[in-house]
């Protein structure tokens, strides 16, 4: 009597081995979802946490705290939709001070802050000139047809002029009386276009209280 209940255990608990292997199976592999890792002794928590639930039709579905992806997030086919997105950044700042009349935004600040505050020196013409074209698709715009938006405000009564850096072209509403000059206490949204491996376009909108 007791073999048969060790047995019978025994074989439950191999049938129930087998369902978890066959869901894993469908789920998973169905489902497109990496592991980080290219077999099954390196599907760790380390490389996967979970808040939600993963399903062979749908593939991933978090549906409760929310998913981190450090290393990025690449759609091969289809697209990616999001509900009511959120953009995180830091701020920062481009300091212009007197002697220095020049200075540059970073391709760093470009890709990784939404929004920076300049000073222009109040005492002598400033120029502020954009990330070379370069640096940025080294950073973020690796692929044509990247699109990155950049906000710079400035602080000061003072105004200072906006040119591109090396291989990238600047555009402003020229049409309307524009220019690429920040006026003081203005603001201005610049956005960056990787049109091929080696040009890119920077168009210029600024907003004035």
């Amino acid at each position: 009597m007791t073999n048969n209940k060790f047995l019978l255990t025994g074989g439950a608990l191999v049938l129930v081995s087998l369902l978890v292997g066959l869901f894993l199976g469908s789920s998973i592999f169905k489902g497109n979802l990496s592991l980080g890792g290219s077999t099954q002794a390196t599907w760790t928590a380390a490389n996967l946490v979970s808040e939600g639930t993963v399903t062979a039709a749908t593939g991933l579905t978090v549906s409760a705290g929310g998913a981190t992806v450090a290393g990025g997030l690449t759609a091969d086919t289809g697209d990616i939709r999001l509900k009511s997105p959120l953009f995180s950044g830091s701020i920062g700042s481009i300091a212009q001070t007197a002697g220095a009349t020049t200075s540059v935004i970073t391709a760093a600040q470009v890709c990784d802050s939404n929004y920076a505050t300049t000073t222009p020196s109040i005492t002598e013409a400033s120029t502020l000139t954009t990330p070379s074209m370069v640096t940025l698709v080294s950073d973020c715009l690796t692929t044509n047809g990247d699109v990155r938006e950049f906000v710079v405000l400035n602080t000061t009564a003072s105004t200072t002029v906006v040119t591109a850096g090396a291989s990238s072209t600047l555009y402003y509403d020229g049409a309307t009386g524009g220019s690429a000059t920040l006026a003081a206490s203005s603001m201005a949204i610049l956005k960056f276009i990787r049109t091929s491996a080696t040009t890119l376009l920077i168009t210029m909108s600024q907003y004035i209280p």
